[in-house]
C-alpha cells in the first residue's frame, strides 16, 4: 500500500511514529496493563494544545519500536474508569 492510498489519519500515525517523542508526541510501552505513568502526560495534553499519546510503544531504544497492545479492550475501560 503506497502512501496516497492511506487513509489521512493513519498516514499521519505513520509519519509521526518516524519521530522522536516531543512536547506533542509520547510514547507508553502499555504491557498489558495502562501504564500509570500516562496520567501526568494527559494532563499536560489537556493543558496544552493536546498531543499524541502513543500506546504500545517501546520508546527505551534509540528510535521506538511499535510492540502492540495486549489487552486493548482492558486497557480502554481502565482509561475511560
Amino acid at each position: 500500500m503506497s502512501d496516497a492510498t492511506l487513509p489521512p489519519f493513519l498516514a499521519i500515525l505513520l509519519e509521526r511514529l518516524e519521530e522522536q517523542e516531543a512536547m506533542d508526541l509520547e510514547f507508553k510501552a502499555a504491557r498489558g496493563v495502562l501504564p500509570k505513568d500516562i496520567w501526568p502526560t494527559v494532563s499536560a495534553f489537556a493543558n496544552t494544545r493536546g498531543g499524541w499519546l502513543l500506546l504500545g510503544i517501546d520508546e527505551s531504544g534509540r528510535t521506538p519500536q511499535v510492540e502492540g497492545v495486549r489487552n486493548p479492550h482492558q486497557i480502554l475501560q481502565t482509561l475511560h474508569d
